[in-house]
């Protein structure tokens, strides 16, 4: 194969290389005019912030404390009104009365008198002698329950007389006796006379020999308030028998509490003349007066 020289049109001609222009490497330059003001309004910000977190805190606090403060000063005003509201019962207390005192009488001469009348203290013993009254008259009765100062007695008179002759004397003066109400409504007979343990009120039974009527009431032994409370038909009786004396009867009772009393009812028996018992009915003042 020739060997092929080339020809100088043939020849490559190489361009001259061209100058590239690169923009500068970024250098370390000052820095941006407005980064300091932004970093400045960022801390800013922070240190707000931080400041209303702390503001919201503190207020926090304070509205609790402020409500515990609140509620102290109520528990104290209360403990304060307590105080008062107990003072109030001591003072109360220690003037209050002592228990009333136990009162007897006491005759120089049997039947005849005069009375000294006694009242016994009842947390000490301690004996006083409160009056002394002419004529006889022995203690029917000293209410423990609605307490006026008065107790019931009866004079003790000549003859044949079976009732109570009562009368109301005021232990806190010691000089006032009185006849008391209660004579106009007492039936006749002492023993028809069955007192309750509170001294206030007795069952009163109306039923004697010379009289149809057969009843029983309760009655207020300082008032002399009669509160009637039941009649027998004429086949039953409230006496067993009858005395010759006044034709006063012989009843049965018996208190089941200061309240409640019971009673005993007779009726016919298997015989003429002859009676048996039928009943014995509870009556109770509670239900009866109001």
């Amino acid at each position: 194969m020739p060997d092929i020289q080339p020809t100088p049109q043939m020849q490559t001609q190489t361009p001259p290389p061209k100058e590239v222009i690169a923009p500068p490497m970024p250098g370390r330059g000052p820095m941006h005019k407005h980064t300091g003001f932004i970093i400045a309004i960022a801390l800013t910000s922070l240190l707000l912030i931080g400041a209303a977190i702390m503001a919201y805190l503190s207020w926090d606090t304070g509205s609790k404390l402020a409500k515990q403060n609140v509620t102290l000063q109520s528990a104290a005003l209360t403990l304060q009104q307590q105080n008062t509201d107990l003072q109030t019962s001591l003072d109360a207390e220690k003037e209050r009365p002592g228990p009333v005192p136990f009162y007897y009488t006491r005759l120089a001469e049997p039947m005849v008198g005069p009375t000294e009348i006694h009242a016994v203290d009842a947390l000490t013993g301690e004996d006083t002698m409160i009056a002394n009254i002419d004529g006889a008259f022995l203690v029917i009765t000293q209410p423990r329950i609605q307490w006026t100062d008065q107790i019931l007695l009866h004079r003790i008179t000549e003859g044949d007389n079976p009732s109570y002759v009562p009368y109301l004397f005021n232990v806190t003066d010691g000089n006032e006796l009185t006849s008391a109400p209660l004579a106009s409504v007492l039936p006749i007979g002492a023993n028809s006379l069955s007192i309750s343990a509170n001294g206030l009120y007795a069952l009163a039974v109306y039923d004697n020999a010379y009289d149809a009527a057969r009843s029983i009431a309760f009655l207020n032994l300082i008032t002399g308030e009669k509160t009637p409370v039941a009649t027998l038909s004429e086949q039953r009786r409230y006496a067993e028998s009858y005395s010759d004396l006044g034709g006063v009867g012989k009843f049965t009772t018996y208190w089941d509490s200061d309240d409640c009393v019971r009673i005993l009812i007779w009726g016919p028996g298997a015989n003429e003349g002859e009676v048996t018992q039928v009943d014995m009915p509870q009556y109770c003042i509670s239900d009866f007066v109001k």
